[in-house]
């Protein structure tokens, strides 16, 4: 995969996920910063080299799946 290409990806999960986590008025704002810090913090590790892009994507479907347990948390 191309830098561009890898870079317009993770781009795309980074939007995606802000904007769950935006659209989601039940999610305290901590639980909201510590989330966006996660997001950021992933964006950045790649940026700098630290991680794969594999390492990316498993860390933001691990970020997904605490965005998805605060909101059905919020909906019980």
């Amino acid at each position: 995969m191309t830098r561009a290409v890898l870079e317009a990806s993770i781009i795309s999960t980074r939007l995606s996920l802000l904007a769950q986590l935006d659209s989601s008025a039940g999610v305290s704002f901590m639980n909201r910063a510590e989330l966006r810090l996660r997001i950021f913090g992933v964006v950045d590790a790649l940026d700098r080299g630290v991680i794969t892009a594999d390492k990316a994507r498993e860390l933001f479907a691990r970020v997904q799946g605490d965005i998805s347990t605060l909101i059905a948390a919020d909906q019980r």
